[in-house]
């Protein structure tokens, strides 16, 4: 009976109720009861348990829902495949693997929005860009063609975002030439804006800006 309601008490949290949701419906008297019914739980079925408890739960809770909507997802399910991918990306956070740099688009993104000289009322099309940037970075490492096809599909719209904020080479090429030229010093030099890492990224990949 008690490993019945440890069970009962771990899918409810699976599902996302809270804690004293969980207590009522399944009968703990204690905040500690419950919780340590629901490590019980995961022990029993072979979940790992880190130091940080919730990690592990979340990951488990992840790879459960991961599992639910694969197979139409690689069958080419377009809502399944936004699922997946942001299932992906969360995975991602929780691993800590963005933490770790292990995303290249993401940082090529960021080193190029750290160089431009934007205002408060550009950062809502700063944060649209750099969502577009992690979907595609969680779907590479998902290794499926299918959601990493789709996810390249963002990339124009993440070239859009750079041009808008004037940070493609195309753009920052027409300002120079519509600017003042200072007087020309003997000898010629040629000037030009620094190649930023998401210029980097698109020209290893046949992408034009």
């Amino acid at each position: 009976m008690s490993a019945e309601k440890d069970l009962q008490a771990l899918e409810l949290r699976r599902a996302g109720a809270p804690i004293p949701r969980i207590m009522s419906v399944v009968g703990f008297k204690t905040r500690e009861g419950c919780e340590n019914a629901i490590a019980r739980a995961m022990r029993a079925q072979g979940v790992v348990s880190d130091p940080i408890a919730l990690r592990a739960l979340e990951l488990d809770r992840l790879d459960r829902l991961h599992f639910g909507v694969w197979t139409k997802a690689v069958g080419g399910d377009p809502a399944a495949v936004d699922r997946v991918l942001a299932i992906t990306e969360m995975r991602l956070r929780i691993t800590g693997i963005i933490e770790a740099g292990l995303t290249p688009l993401t940082s090529a993104y960021d080193q190029t929005i750290d160089s431009l000289e934007l205002k408060d009322i550009d950062q809502a099309l700063v944060a649209l860009g750099r969502r577009y940037c992690e979907q595609v970075d969680a779907a590479s490492g998902l290794g499926d063609p299918t959601s990493v096809t789709k996810a390249l599909h963002l990339i124009p719209h993440v070239v859009n975002v750079l041009r808008e904020l004037g940070a493609t080479p195309a753009v920052r090429g027409a300002v120079t030439a519509r600017a003042p030229k200072p007087p020309e010093a003997s000898g010629s030099t040629k000037g030009g804006a620094k190649v930023t890492g998401i210029t980097e990224f698109m020209n290893q990949h046949g992408m034009k800006a």
